[in-house]
């Protein structure tokens, strides 16, 4: 059954007592394919649209009716685009092909648009946004008059991919077999032989014979120490701490207790009253906080060292736990904030800005709306509050929507 006769192909004249029998088939064909469709068109739109077009009985006419009524405006498109190509940077995670893949890509929608993107401006920016890992490539590049097609950049850039990743392994393998356990000495192995001071000119090894070695060849002259240069190393151990003689860093009593530096939140949202629950956007921020559990999809105890967070005016808030978040948003768009800390103490939800630029989101400002995008699709939008930025999160309890200033010792 041709169901798109009606839409490719043009209604036919109206039939006359001299038509011919090939013209009354493709009219009863066209006829039938047009009213099938109608009727599956209407079916599938929402009453409130199918109220707002104009009734037609030709199914081509009225579909395109239907697409005048969600005209889109290319403008906003392209410069997202335009932002995506230039700040799109390879992070040596994933392969380099898909990273060139992706800019080929945002550059077929730009032409498609009408914005024109060479082969050559796409080989320059796509040699601009690998790291410093392929800079000798980069060189070559440049010192070279021959130019090269997108396809043999990809070809090059897989080749230098797999040497780099190659010299990784194989600094890793060496460093583990240079200080492999056969060649370590036991002195220096955590639960081996331990030496004894020597009593009467002779040493005590446990295991072994003590004051001479079973080794032939081996002069045991009493002007050689028993013990061999192991017993001399072990008296030269020198702390790295104090820098005395006789115990390692590990065992020096003068050694401070170490930790890691609390995650200082220092954030633009902690001089106002927001809405529990609610979700905003932070560029002071250097961690991400919720104070609701239900948002951890995984968590974990917090260690000693993040037991808490400073916040601007210089109070302690306790971290309960850290784990996982996802943010949901419409269009079944999410974004997944690692290391996010659940503190109930705080009023709001604090996204970090630069943490979710670090992720390889992307943000486009204008006209109090930040818009946040990756890979060049929109995931999420904020609208700007009484000077701050909020978070459509998806099913977000909304109590009150106006900020109300509040006195410093009350910021928690």
């Amino acid at each position: 059954m041709d169901l798109d006769f009606a839409l490719t192909e043009q209604k036919p004249a109206e039939l006359t007592t001299t038509s011919t029998a090939d013209e009354n088939a493709k009219y009863e064909k066209w006829m039938k394919a047009n009213k099938l469709s109608l009727m599956i068109i209407k079916r599938s739109i929402c009453d409130h649209i199918k109220g707002a077009i104009k009734d037609n009985e030709n199914a081509k006419d009225f579909l395109s009716a239907i697409g005048q009524k969600f005209l889109e405006s290319d403008k906003d498109e392209i410069s997202s685009l335009i932002d995506s190509l230039s700040t799109i940077k390879y992070d040596l995670v994933g392969s380099v092909r898909d990273h060139i893949i992706k800019l080929i890509n945002i550059a077929t929608k730009m032409n498609n648009l009408g914005v024109t993107i060479t082969d050559d401006f796409l080989v320059h920016q796509s040699l601009r946004s690998l790291p410093e890992q392929f800079n000798q490539l980069k060189t070559t590049y440049n010192a070279q008059k021959d130019k090269w097609s997108v396809d043999e950049l990809i070809t090059v850039c897989v080749v230098e991919e797999e040497r780099i990743q190659k010299e990784k392994v194989e600094g890793v393998v060496n460093f583990i077999s240079s200080s492999g356990s056969a060649n370590y000495p036991s002195y220096k192995r955590k639960g081996g032989p331990k030496f004894h001071k020597k009593k009467h000119g002779h040493s005590h090894h446990p295991g072994g014979n003590s004051g001479h070695t079973n080794k032939p060849g081996v002069n045991q002259g009493p002007s050689h120490n028993s013990l061999g240069p192991q017993a001399v190393i072990k008296k030269e151990i020198k702390c790295w701490n104090c820098k005395q003689v006789g115990h390692k860093k590990v065992g020096c009593p003068l050694k401070k207790k170490s930790s890691n530096l609390l995650a200082f939140v220092c954030f633009e949202t902690s001089l106002v009253h927001v809405p529990l629950y609610s979700c905003w956007l932070d560029s002071g921020e250097t961690i991400h906080v919720t104070n609701d559990l239900q948002d951890l999809v995984s968590r974990r105890k917090p260690k000693e060292d993040e037991a808490s967070v400073v916040v601007g005016n210089g109070l302690k808030a306790k971290v309960e736990f850290i784990g996982i978040s996802i943010l949901p948003f419409k269009k079944n768009s999410s974004i997944r904030l690692e290391n996010t800390i659940f503190v109930p103490s705080m009023r709001r939800k604090l996204v970090s800005v630069s943490l979710v630029d670090k992720a390889g989101y992307s943000f486009q400002q204008n006209n109090g709306i930040i818009k946040t995008f990756y890979d060049s699709h929109i995931v999420a939008d904020a609208f700007l509050s009484d000077g701050l930025y909020r978070l459509n999160v998806l099913n977000e309890t909304f109590s009150a929507m106006h900020v109300e200033i509040l006195p410093t010792k009350d910021l928690l």
